[in-house]
């Protein structure tokens, strides 16, 4: 590969900018060459309506929400559970509750996206719960 490269020249003219602009102007075309159309300028009311008004989505809700559709057999898929039309902390409590379920074993999600529920009590209390070694065992049996 051959890269050509030339002696630095001398500019031609004065180096200093000796025209009058406004400085706004200028620190806006500066901004604007740097990536950012317009300075930053405090945000108004109407940003900031969204986000005071929206509903507060707790994730224990869409605990009962999800765990009901799974008994009814209305849920039975992770695409079910998202959508547009919903806010955005409704599908954040929604994947934290999908997350919450399968940490706690009361639902399985396979490659495909299939939601299965596993109906068996389990205790509630850490002392009763299995070791690592015998999770990874039971997890094993299961498989097989």
């Amino acid at each position: 590969m051959y890269t050509a490269v030339r002696q630095p020249q001398k500019p031609e003219g004065p180096a200093e900018y000796s025209r009058k602009q406004d400085p706004d102007r200028l620190v806006q075309a500066w901004f604007s060459l740097m990536g950012r159309s317009q300075r930053r300028k405090k945000p108004t009311q109407e940003r900031f309506e969204p986000l005071v008004t929206a509903p507060f989505v707790s994730v224990a809700s869409r605990v009962a929400h999800m765990l009901r559709g799974m008994l009814k057999g209305t849920l039975c898929r992770m695409g079910q559970l998202f959508s547009p039309q919903e806010s955005r902390s409704t599908n954040v409590a929604t994947f934290l509750a999908l997350l919450e379920l399968i940490r706690a074993g009361r639902v399985r999600l396979d490659e495909t996206g299939t939601l299965t529920m596993d109906r068996a009590r389990r205790p509630r209390n850490k002392q009763n719960q299995p070791t690592g070694k015998e999770a990874a065992a039971d997890a094993d049996h299961t498989a097989q």
